[in-house]
């Protein structure tokens, strides 16, 4: 408690002492914004704010105190520094080796300080077949003490031959951190899918996830609970509300070479629990590479499935595309 007090007063007026080592000689000193996805994150007088690489890292020391997740799902609090041995690092009186670090993250950073966020655009079109795509996303990220939260917007807007084609997404996803790399998980999501059929779905649940890998580059998670989904159809009444089984798997990779790259995934599945036998599904793969600082040119593969869609008439059980888009990190 002591601990969290002194953090909370030291959070008006953060000076930049932290200091770093890296792998070349040289020093810099400013004040350490996150460690996380094999960056780190300093922000200092002469240079403003800068990213390192953490494995050029070889010396780290600060006086104020950080929350530490760990590989193997432990979180540590306390001052950070490199041990006596020069290879590891030691967080309050803990030492773990450097590879054991996945995320740091400044216990005495103010509130606004915590959220990151991303904005795309993009915009293709095909001549052979008449067809404009129109492609908007914006991307929230927060991360407490022990609460990870995304929201999540996006748009695709197809104009063709058969007339304009119209697909949104909505999510608000939370997790709070458990011991032992488990966390559990609320979801909240709104979706227009007109290739489907769908005018409106709405649907929110929880459940329980596991990180199956926790590295500096890469993190693979699996969540899986229930969701209340109700739908409303185009030109039609709404469906009886449904219980659906939900089940996530994703996977993140980040390559920070030089251009910086970083791969995403995310397969979400639904199968009906009060609806017997019909599934759901929805598939996201994601590829960026850094253009100039924060500004990505990036590739995106989005895929639904419905093998029992609610629409009778010309039913169309798939949805699928490619976007590129410019996307743009704040």
């Amino acid at each position: 408690m002591a601990l969290i007090a002194q953090a909370g007063q030291e959070a008006v007026a953060r000076p930049k002492t932290d200091r770093i080592v890296l792998d070349n000689g040289d020093k810099i000193t400013g004040e350490i914004k996150s460690i996380g996805q094999g960056l780190v994150t300093l922000s200092t007088d002469a240079m403003s704010t800068i990213n390192l690489e953490w494995k050029h890292i070889v010396r780290i020391d600060s006086e104020f105190i950080f929350q530490v997740e760990l590989v193997d799902g432990r979180i540590l609090v306390g001052p950070l520094a490199t041990a006596e041995s020069g290879t590891d690092i030691r967080i309050g009186e803990e030492v773990v080796p450097h590879e054991f670090v996945v995320r740091v993250s400044p216990m005495e950073t103010r509130l606004l300080d915590r959220f990151n966020g991303s904005a795309s655009v993009g915009l293709n079109y095909t001549k052979s077949s008449d067809s404009l795509q129109t492609n908007l996303g914006v991307d929230f990220t927060y991360r407490g003490d022990k609460l990870h939260s995304n929201f999540s917007f996006s748009s695709i807007a197809v104009d063709d031959a058969s007339g304009t084609h119209d697909r949104e997404d909505t999510s608000l996803t939370v997790r709070r951190l458990r011991p032992n790399r488990w966390f559990g998980a609320g979801i909240a999501q709104a979706q227009r899918n007109e290739e489907l059929g769908i005018d409106l779905r709405i649907s929110a649940g929880g459940g329980y996830g596991y990180y199956l890998r926790q590295a500096p580059d890469r993190e693979i998670t699996l969540t899986g609970g229930a969701i209340v989904t109700r739908e409303w159809l185009i030109n039609s009444e709404p469906s009886e509300t449904e219980i659906e089984g939900l089940i996530d798997f994703s996977a993140n990779y980040y390559v920070y070479d030089t251009p910086k790259i970083s791969f995403a995934s995310q397969l979400l599945i639904y199968p009906g629990f009060t609806d017997w036998g019909r599934v759901r599904s929805d598939l996201d793969l994601r590829v960026r590479w850094e253009l100039i600082s924060d500004l990505y040119f990036q590739l995106q593969l989005y895929g639904s499935y419905d093998n029992r869609p609610p629409v009778e008439e010309g039913a169309v059980t798939t949805d699928y595309g490619v976007i590129t888009s410019f996307a743009y990190d704040f």
